[in-house]
C-alpha cells in the first residue's frame, strides 16, 4: 500500500517529468557527497537539476509524461538531470563530469520525446549552442548579399581609378 509520502514524491516527480525539455539518465553508485554535490552546483548553473530517483516511483511517475518511452533507463543507482530550458549546457556539464569522475557512468536521455543512447548524448553535447548555430545560420544567409556587395562596389572602384587615371593622363 502506497504511502501518502510516496505518492506525493510521485506527483513532484510527474510533474517535473512533464516540464522538463531534456533528461538525461546517469548512474552515480560510488561518488561521495562531496562529488554529487559539486555536480549538482554545476547542473544548477546550467538551469538544471539533479535528481537521485527510486526506480519503482520513477517508473509510475513517468507514466502519462514524455519519459514513459524512456523507462528502462530506471535500473541500478538512477540518477536524472531535468533541464527546464532549451538548451545543451546541461549535457556538457554530465559529459565533461563523466569524464573526469569514474564512477559516473551516462546511461542515455531524451529530447523532445526521442531516447537517446549514451553515445547520442556525447555527441549532442558537443554540438555548439542553439545561439551559436542560430548566429552561423545567418551569417551563412548572409553571405550571399555581401559577396554581392563587394562585387558591385568592386566594379565602381575600377571606374574610379580609371576616370582618375585618365584625369592625370590629361594633367601631364
Amino acid at each position: 500500500m502506497p504511502t501518502e509520502a510516496k505518492l506525493r514524491t510521485v506527483d513532484e516527480l510527474r510533474e517535473k517529468f512533464s516540464t522538463a525539455q531534456s533528461v538525461i539518465f546517469a548512474e552515480y553508485s560510488g561518488l561521495n557527497a562531496f562529488e554529487i554535490g559539486e555536480l549538482r552546483r554545476q547542473l544548477r548553473d546550467a538551469s538544471s537539476e539533479l535528481c537521485v530517483v527510486k526506480n519503482t516511483l520513477a517508473r509510475r511517475a513517468a507514466e502519462g509524461t514524455p519519459l514513459e518511452s524512456a523507462v528502462a533507463y530506471f535500473r541500478g543507482s538512477s540518477s536524472v538531470v531535468l533541464n527546464y530550458t532549451d538548451s545543451t549546457d546541461p549535457m556538457k556539464v554530465m559529459v565533461k563530469s563523466a569524464k573526469d569522475l569514474e564512477k559516473l557512468n551516462l546511461k542515455g536521455g531524451l529530447i523532445a520525446g526521442k531516447v537517446l543512447s549514451a553515445e547520442e548524448v556525447k555527441k549532442v553535447s558537443e554540438l555548439p549552442s542553439k545561439e551559436v548555430l542560430i548566429a552561423q545560420l545567418l551569417a551563412t544567409m548572409n553571405a550571399p548579399a555581401t559577396n554581392f556587395v563587394g562585387v558591385l562596389s568592386g566594379v565602381i572602384r575600377k571606374l574610379l581609378d580609371a576616370l582618375k587615371a585618365i584625369e592625370q593622363k590629361k594633367q601631364s
